[in-house]
């Protein structure tokens, strides 16, 4: 009966090892499944408003080749920004959103357009110069 019982034990310990190395392996091949995560960096800013408005900052991030919006960060009352973004190039602007509307006004504050001279890339981590938004005045035959 003894020799009965200890070969039980030992046949069910292996039973339950069996169990879990199935389950792991199952587990393994599920997370090999997963789609990878995107290929990110972060772009770190500060954008300095030379207007006297209480107006939330808006900025806007374009894809370098088509032009497009990609991103906007809104910003109520700090003016520091991070942004994770896709590998690529990018241009960037802020501006006052003195109407709330989320959209560049012809007489809302704004700051030039910043371009990247080099790419961003996955995991890395860039900083921009200071965007500085001005009434429109200031830039003739925008």
């Amino acid at each position: 009966m003894h020799e009965n019982t200890n070969f039980l034990s030992r046949a069910s310990g292996r039973a339950v090892l069996a169990l879990s190395l199935i389950a792991c392996c199952a587990a393994f091949a599920g997370c090999q499944s997963l789609p990878p995560p995107p290929a990110t960096g972060l772009l770190v800013g500060r954008v300095n408003s030379l207007s006297k408005l209480a107006a939330p900052i808006v900025v806007v991030a374009l894809d370098g080749t088509t032009g497009r919006i990609v991103h906007r960060a809104f910003l109520e009352t700090n003016r520091a920004f991070r942004l994770p973004m896709d590998a690529g190039r990018y241009k960037f602007y802020a501006f006052a959103d003195v109407n709330r509307n989320g959209e560049l006004g012809i007489d809302e504050p704004v700051s030039v357009v910043y371009a990247l001279s080099d790419e961003i890339r996955a995991g890395e981590s860039l900083e921009l110069p200071t965007l500085d938004v001005k009434p429109p005045a200031q830039f003739a035959g925008r």
